[in-house]
């Protein structure tokens, strides 16, 4: 049984490629925010260095305003361009990262990086055959693009090749045994097969290497759900959080064919929270018509 119009708090069965992607809506103009005055090139690849902190340690906005300032005064600086189309990707603005790239021949050393950040725009675009033309030609130069092998990954869950999506998941790993995101992205693709206990190592995997990396954390609270475990569940997340994991547990109680657990957790949720309760309530209507036209004999 499937239930296509259930909802999910936004937060859960995300997926991450470059930061944590926000999902904001994309502006109609690349966002390039003014500097005051040409820097030096000594000053410019300071301030670079800076952004490249900030885009690492999730802090996108600065990140965008220092690679804005050094694009806006030098257009031919590959860091700076390369810089702002990935700030913006972590925003959530694949369409800017694309138009950003628009026209532009990467110097030989970047050619391998702008092809993967391509890519994973296309494919956040749904542009699947574009992102599988560029992601390849990425990790077909430089074998150490961890998140072009990801994003390659997630177009072979899309059709369903979980052989080659292992494949590339395991090319990831490889490249950077560091990454949360990886491990997160292939329990995605475990918890996509219905292998669920696969799934749920792979995000403990995940969390133990960022131990603050919420997608993961929601990922595990929905797949342990879908183990029937619905206290386990939400035994460890924080009071602001458990509404919308209450949401998901009930999903996931339904999915499961746990109709009176999902009711409950449904209810929990939009008596706990304002901010949850259309999305809740949204899911309880959604229950009782499944209920109510629910064959006594099955």
């Amino acid at each position: 049984m499937t239930f296509p119009r259930l909802r999910l708090s936004a937060s859960a069965v995300g997926v991450l490629i470059l930061g944590a992607c926000a999902g904001t809506p994309p502006p109609t103009t690349v966002k390039v925010l003014p500097a005051p005055g040409a820097p030096s090139p000594e000053a410019a690849s300071a301030q670079l260095d800076r952004a490249e902190a900030d885009l690492r340690a999730g802090r996108y906005d600065r990140a965008l305003e220092g690679f804005s300032a050094v694009h806006r005064m030098n257009e031919a600086n590959a860091r700076a361009r390369i810089g702002l189309a990935e700030a913006h990707l972590a925003l959530g603005n694949p369409d800017m990262a694309i138009r950003i790239f628009d026209g532009w021949e990467a110097p030989a050393a970047y050619r391998a990086t702008v092809a993967q950040d391509k890519g994973i725009s296309w494919l956040l675009t749904g542009e699947n055959d574009k992102a599988r033309s560029l992601l390849t030609e990425a990790v077909g130069t430089d074998m150490g693009l961890w998140r072009a092998w990801t994003a390659l990954a997630m177009l072979h869950d899309r059709s369903k090749d979980w052989d080659q999506a292992d494949l590339c998941f395991k090319q990831a790993s490889m490249a950077n045994p560091r990454s949360g995101a990886v491990f997160n992205n292939h329990g995605m693709s475990l918890m996509l097969r219905g292998r669920v206990d696969d799934a749920i190592r792979e995000f403990r995997q995940a969390i133990q290497i960022e131990p603050g990396l919420k997608t993961a954390l929601d990922n595990l609270a929905l797949a342990t759900a879908l183990e029937g475990r619905y206290e386990m569940a939400m035994a460890a997340v924080p009071s602001d959080k458990l509404p919308a994991t209450m949401n998901n547990a009930g999903f996931a109680a339904l999915s499961r064919g746990d109709l009176v657990r999902a009711e409950d957790l449904f209810t929990q949720a939009v008596k706990s929270s304002p901010r949850h309760f259309s999305q809740a309530e949204e899911n309880l209507r959604w229950l009782h018509y499944i209920k109510s036209n629910a064959d006594p004999s099955s």
